[in-house]
């Protein structure tokens, strides 16, 4: 379907060609089909990987609810159902920025925030005892943009910004991959 959807027409009429995918939504689409799929199939038995649509703990103060949905790009769940890593994947060519030129370059907001209400409305929806660990899993920019992984611990939540070299040879981006994933608790994350 991929390759259907960007065949362009050759000149004379006499075949195809194939139309060079560009950064944005298929790339990100794909990126992120990919990494759930490659974590479903390599750690099938230990956890159950899903997209998952996640409730608002909230309620209507009068009016209609005007909240948007959220949908998480996995989740990986252990066998108890439990939920133990939260993914959002990322693909576009700066993950990082600054606010002024030369300045010193930060994750972007709004991502982090994105995880971190996924982790909350989790954490809450489902009563649980312990909490799920959130990472935003970038596609690697490239050789000539800067981006530094980080460990942290926000709102009491394991948290962690990484990112896979898609340039890699696949033997690689496997190892990568499944360096990121414990096979033990969420604390481990």
């Amino acid at each position: 379907e991929l390759v259907y959807a960007n065949l362009l027409p050759l000149e004379d009429g006499k075949g195809y060609a194939f139309r060079p995918l560009a950064e944005g939504r298929l790339m990100s689409a794909l990126f992120e089909d990919f990494v759930r799929a490659f974590y479903a199939e390599k750690f099938a038995g230990v956890y159950q990987v899903n997209k998952e649509w996640i409730r608002w703990q909230s309620e209507v103060l009068g009016g209609t609810n005007h909240l948007p949905g959220m949908e998480a790009d996995l989740i990986l769940r252990d066998r108890s159902r439990t939920p133990r890593l939260v993914i959002d994947t990322k693909y576009y060519g700066m993950p990082m920025g600054s606010r002024y030129e030369g300045s010193v370059q930060k994750y972007k907001s709004e991502n982090l925030y994105q995880v971190l209400t996924y982790l909350q409305n989790i954490h809450l929806g489902e009563n649980l005892q312990e909490k799920p660990a959130g990472m935003l899993l970038y596609a690697h920019p490239g050789t000539d943009k800067e981006f530094v992984p980080g460990n942290y611990k926000l709102c009491g939540f394991p948290f962690r910004m990484e990112a896979v070299d898609l340039s890699k040879p696949w033997q690689e981006i496997e190892e990568d991959l499944l360096a990121l994933i414990p096979q033990g608790t969420a604390t481990a994350v």
